[in-house]
Formats: structure tokens, sequence, C-alpha cells
């Protein structure tokens, strides 16, 4: 009970957050850092800073002071545009980063970051009811009548975005056409009993009001779930989306020449074997290639990953053609 609470309370906090970060962070000492991420990172930035920290304590440099705000990674990034006072964000989809880069004053972020490689990355499984009743381990059994599914609003939410791209890449590997994929998209969110506007939110609505009989998302809140004990499992399927996570620094006015150098240090300790092994504990994908061969055995599924780009070109076109008004989304949900 105390794991929903918190949940609970995080998703009430970070309404709040905005507001709260404007006042009390605006002028921030030399020492604190202001991490902006999305909902599904709570519990692996949190022990990723004490990692930090203790490195920090280790070298004899001062020790900074690392405070988070959560959200749903597009409702972060425009609080950012909109002046949140951060220090770095960790955002769940390019097309969040790409918001601030360009819509961001002064350019308050560096547009190499889009271009970047991210130090970790996650892919999309399935969380179903313990034994798994209904049978379902590929994106084409989602498709069943008697199977009601749970994700996000892709609308709103980046982990709604990767599962909706997720169910079209799924196909496309498996050679189906453009109608095939429109039915089946059709099908499943005729049955979807709810859209979540995150994946934290869509998670209680699985796990506590026992909606849906499968939930789509990021592989790291699956982990978290069953960490609990809540009678659900992990199902990975064989193939699955790869999407990497993007983390880059913010420039914002009054920060200090030292909270510069502390935050560029602190990205580059996301690379780090501690901080990638942290990664992987939380049920995120490493990219250091050492941790990733200790952990080989974890990472045999999915068999074959494909990218956005596959899926629809690039993150703009996703954008345009899919969620845009009178996108693909727009069009599935029409009665």
């Amino acid at each position: 009970m105390d794991f929903w609470i918190r949940l609970l309370t995080g998703c009430m906090a970070a309404a709040a957050s905005i507001g709260i970060f404007m006042v009390s962070f605006s002028n921030q000492s030399d020492s604190s850092l202001l991490h902006v991420s999305f909902d599904a990172t709570r519990e692996v930035l949190l022990e990723i800073a004490e990692a930090f920290k203790k490195e920090m304590r280790r070298q004899g440099q001062t020790v900074p002071t690392v405070i988070h705000s959560h959200g749903s990674s597009g409702s972060q990034a425009r609080a950012v545009v909109a002046g949140l006072p951060a220090d770095l964000v960790s955002l769940a989809i390019w097309p969040d980063l790409d918001t601030i880069v360009t819509q961001g004053s002064n350019e308050i972020v560096d547009k190499k970051w889009l271009e970047t490689p991210s130090p970790w990355f996650t892919t999309m499984v399935f969380i179903v009811r313990k034994g798994n009743p209904k049978k379902i381990s590929s994106w084409e059994d989602l498709d069943r009548p008697d199977v009601k599914v749970i994700i996000p609003n892709p609308k709103v939410s980046g982990n709604g975005k990767l599962a909706f791209l997720s169910l079209i890449g799924a196909l496309q590997a498996n050679g189906k056409s453009n109608s095939d994929i429109n039915s089946y998209l059709k099908n499943i969110f005729s049955r979807i009993p709810v859209l979540e506007s995150s994946s934290r939110a869509a998670t209680l609505t699985f796990a506590t009001k026992g909606l849906g009989d499968v939930q789509i998302t990021y592989e790291s809140e699956a982990e978290l779930v069953l960490k609990e004990g809540l009678g659900l499992e992990k199902v990975i399927p064989d193939v699955s989306i790869k999407a990497p996570l993007p983390l880059a620094p913010i420039n914002r006015k009054g920060q200090s020449t030292q909270q510069k150098q502390l935050t560029h240090k602190y990205i580059e300790y996301f690379s780090s074997e501690i901080a990638q092994e942290i990664i992987v504990k939380y049920g995120f994908r490493p990219t250091n290639l050492a941790v990733h061969n200790r952990h080989y055995s974890s990472f045999q599924k999915p068999a074959k990953f494909f990218t956005v780009e596959e899926v629809c070109g690039s993150w703009l076109k996703a954008n345009k053609e899919l969620f845009s008004q009178n996108g693909l989304f727009d069009r599935i949900m029409a009665p």
C-alpha cells in the first residue's frame, strides 16, 4: 500500500510542481541542480543522484544538492520553456527535447543535444495478470476481441506515443499492410477502457483498479511493478521499439559557471559503470558495453529492435502524421 501512496502522491505533486519550483529555486545555490524529468524515472534518478554525490564526496569536491521534478514528459518540456529553472532535463521522447530547443528562448538547449547519443534507452513491454490468463505473448495477441489494453493517451504522453509506434512497427516488421495496421489499431483502441495522461497514471489504473488485461509500458515501469509483488508479470515480445531517452543540460538565465560545470559533470556520470548498473537495476537499458555484457542474459529479448525512424521516417514526421490534429491517432479514435 505504501508503494501506491507514493505513486499517487507523486502524481498529484507533479501537477503543482511548476509553481513551487518557480518560487523555490529561482535563486539556486552554485552547488544545487534541478533535474526535470518524466514520471517513470523517479526511483532510478534518486539512486543515481545519491551515487553521484557519494563520488563527489570521495573526490573531496563540494557535494551538490540534486532536486527532482517529475511529470509527463511533454508537460515537463513545456514547463522548462515557460521558465521552470532546470539545470538539466531527461525526457521520454526526442520531440519533447525538440520542443525546448525550438520554443525555448535564448537557446536554452544547444541544438547539438538533439543529435547527441543518449546514455540509456528503454523498450516497450507488456504487463499481464499473474499466470498470464489471456496467454498474451505477441503484439498480434492484442487484437483478440477478449483482450483489453491499457496505455496512456498518445496525444499527451511520451509512453503513449511509443506504445502507439510500437503497435505500428511490430506489424510492419511482420509485413502487414497499412490497411491491416489501421484495422488493428482501431480494434485495439475500441477496447481501451480509459486513456490516462501518463505512464504512471496508466500503471495505477491497471494495477490498482483492475482495468484491462494487458498494459503496454516502459520496461522500467514493468520492473518497478514486479518488485512490489502485486500479482502481475512482465512479457517481453520478440520485437519492440528501441527508444533512447534524451538527456541534456539547460542554459538558463542566472546560472553560474560552477552550476554549468556541475551539470555537465553530472550528465557525464550517467555513462559511468556505477550509474549504468543502477540504470539496469531499475529496468532501463545501458549503453556501456561492459555493463551490457555483464547482464547479457537479461537482454536477449526483444530479439529484434526497430526505431521510430524505421516506423515513420523521423519523429517530426511521426508527430505530424500520427499525433497532430486529424492525424492517424485522431482518425483511429473517430466513431
